[in-house]
């Protein structure tokens, strides 16, 4: 090697490490058991493909976007017997930005029928807040009686302890 090539080497400037989160661990086995949930629905379901051995696991959605743990959410408590629907409530685009959607002002994301119990889950990312109107909606669903949570993207944990506690209820 020569000298010129050896000190242009030596003279590169050095890439700092990337820094990492450290990787989130959680107190349930959310890949097993949203397997579980599915398999619970295939045999409810489709008992004649479950009983040739025809079932396949669904690939897991990512539960670091909203819409990923939104749609884990809706996924495990279809699959697991009960009822969770999503909301639309952004409103409809248009040339000129949004036109307001017809729905209940401050209504969550999802809402779910557990066990015979209603359910409404906020699910949120970061530093999102709730707004005044679904502070509104959520004090005027508890005050009836109605399980109302907010959970943030990442936080399975406190789905997963919800939902054992309304099944418990």
């Amino acid at each position: 090697m020569t000298d010129a090539l050896q000190d242009l080497l030596n003279n590169l400037p050095v890439r700092k490490a990337a820094k990492r989160k450290p990787k989130r661990t959680y107190k349930y086995d959310l890949k097993q058991l949203y397997y579980d949930a599915r398999r619970l629905m295939f045999q409810r379901e489709y008992p004649i493909a479950w009983a040739s051995g025809e079932y396949f696991d669904n690939k897991i959605p990512d539960i670091n976007t909203t819409n990923g743990f939104s749609r884990y959410i809706e996924d495990v408590i279809n699959n697991m017997g009960h009822h969770a629907e999503r909301v639309n409530t952004m409103g409809i685009p248009t040339k000129n930005g949004w036109r307001r959607s017809g729905s209940t002002l401050g209504s969550p994301d999802l809402h779910c029928i557990v066990a015979g119990k209603t359910w409404k889950i906020e699910v949120k990312k970061g530093s999102d807040k709730l707004n005044k109107a679904q502070e509104k909606y959520q004090a005027k669903m508890k005050a009836i009686g109605v399980y109302h949570s907010v959970i943030y993207v990442g936080d399975a944990d406190l789905f997963w302890d919800e939902y054992y506690k309304i099944i418990a209820s």
